[in-house]
């Protein structure tokens, strides 16, 4: 899908990412229309939506369940962010245009835009793939 912020839409669209300081909730949001369109007009079924991505694409995935959790029948998360505070201190730089901020300068906006803080939500059955190598960290 040509999500805001993907190659050849220009700098507009790559920051509207951050826009008011809520990383990634545009992406999450157009997923989920994009879902609904396909549903109202008889291209799919709900137990036939799936959601995958790796690295930002497993965070979308992984909030899109937090944030829509009656919509996608399966999810696979890979390789994907987890918790911002955590991103944030092996990518402080991304992270604080992203999210506007330092984490503790706004730890519920950080806690907000965290998967993991917000895992109670699931309902999809989602399968995580995570490697002990990977530069997004996950403390298990």
């Amino acid at each position: 899908m040509p999500f805001a912020g993907r190659e050849g839409f220009g700098p507009e669209f790559y920051l509207s990412l951050a826009d008011e300081a809520n990383f990634g909730q545009i992406d999450v949001d157009e997923s989920a229309l994009a879902v609904e369109y396909m549903l109202e007009h008889g291209y799919t079924g709900e137990d036939q939506i799936g959601i995958n991505g790796c690295s930002y694409g497993g965070y979308l995935v992984n909030q899109s369940i937090t944030q829509y959790p009656d919509l996608y029948a399966a999810a696979t998360s890979q390789c994907s962010i987890m918790d911002m505070a955590a991103y944030w201190k092996t990518n402080p730089y991304l992270v604080t245009f992203y999210e506007g901020s330092v984490p503790e300068a706004r730890p519920e906006e950080y806690r907000r835009d965290s998967p993991l803080h917000n895992a109670d939500a699931v309902r999809t059955p989602v399968l995580l793939m995570q490697g002990t190598e990977d530069f997004l960290p996950v403390k298990l």
